[in-house]
């Protein structure tokens, strides 16, 4: 299948808008599907796609946004939802060398014999953020 033409410069600057762009595609040509954004990002063009892919949109996007219930809940770098999205644990240990221990094997910060570590997630643990505890119906439907 090739890819170039969907690729086509509109003119006044529209953006290219792409609906699950590799869907159905094997891996080699989501990677040349992926190549290709990276080629039309590089001459100015706009490309809006939809995906649940997460490591599509990662590789490929600049940006990416949130739609729920229609509405726009995020929208901004993958690097800047992962700092927004941070979760914290922190753990006490039995001894000062346990916690040392701890928290050098989890780039934790201790204090005293309580280790603090801190995660980022990824964007399919993000998505699902803005998505959890929706009631479902035995469909599977919202």
């Amino acid at each position: 299948m090739p890819l170039k033409p969907v690729f086509t410069r509109h003119t006044g600057g529209v953006p290219h808008f792409m609906d699950e762009p590799t869907s159905g595609l094997d891996p080699l040509m989501q990677n040349r599907f992926i190549d290709l954004a990276a080629e039309e990002k590089k001459q100015g063009k706009t490309i809006l796609m939809s995906s649940h892919m997460f490591e599509e949109v990662e590789r490929t996007c600049d940006r990416i946004g949130i739609i729920r219930k229609g509405r726009m809940v995020a929208v901004d770098a993958a690097a800047a939802l992962r700092e927004r999205h941070t979760r914290s644990y922190t753990v006490t240990l039995e001894n000062e060398s346990a916690a040392e221990a701890f928290a050098a094997d989890f780039n934790g910060v201790r204090d005293g014999l309580k280790v603090t570590v801190t995660t980022k997630q990824s964007l399919e643990e993000i998505f699902m953020n803005y998505y959890g505890g929706e009631k479902h119906d035995e469909h599977g439907a919202v």
